[in-house]
């Protein structure tokens, strides 16, 4: 999910939240909210492109006990505990890239309500005609969605790690292999 996402969906995203800022930027006359959907733009072509990077950092800690074999590190004494631990640095990253992604998603989605909001003479833009207003709130809907569904996952997200201690010290520190086997080897209790 982590490598798709971060290697198809996020870059193609990215590519259109910068043609979004461009394009406000040749004619910021035509907006309503010029100003805003470059910042919303500009803010969902980072994260994304930040979840593009922080999934291919996930992908290099991606290692299968047949790749670990095929080096000839299954010789190593503790090879059950390097296996978990570059499991455990894999899933940091695809966090963050998940977190990102989302960020940039939403960020997305607020631009887009913000670049079809029509710009008229009326203060409340009432005379621009009703399939326009129908474009904004599709938009607006759609962005209501996304953001329930990212409350709605995170919930379950927070419900499932009640049960669990949410220690997390390597990641605050050093998110590398290295590091979680020096915490593993002190006694420190990682939870994934």
């Amino acid at each position: 999910m982590v490598s798709a996402m971060g290697s198809v969906a996020a870059p193609l995203l990215a590519g259109f939240a910068v043609t979004f800022v461009t394009l406000t930027l040749q004619a910021p006359e035509n907006f309503r909210y010029p100003s805003l959907v470059m910042f919303a733009g500009t803010l969902s072509a980072l994260a994304l492109l930040t979840s593009v990077q922080c999934s291919f950092a996930a992908q290099r800690y991606a290692v299968t006990p047949a790749q670990f074999k095929d080096f000839g590190l299954d010789a190593e004494p503790h090879i059950a505990r390097t296996q978990w631990a570059y499991e455990y640095v894999r899933r940091i990253w695809s966090d963050r890239a998940v977190k990102a992604y989302n960020i940039g998603l939403i960020a997305f989605m607020v631009a887009i309500v913000l670049l079809l909001a029509p710009k008229t003479g009326n203060p409340h833009g009432l005379a621009m005609p009703g399939f326009r207003w129908a474009a904004v709130v599709l938009a607006a809907t759609g962005l209501a969605g996304e953001v329930t569904w990212w409350l709605l996952n995170k919930r379950a997200g927070l419900a499932w790690g009640a049960t669990q201690t949410r220690q997390r010290p390597i990641d605050k520190v050093l998110p590398t292999v290295h590091g979680v086997l020096h915490a593993l080897d002190h006694g420190v209790e990682l939870q994934g």
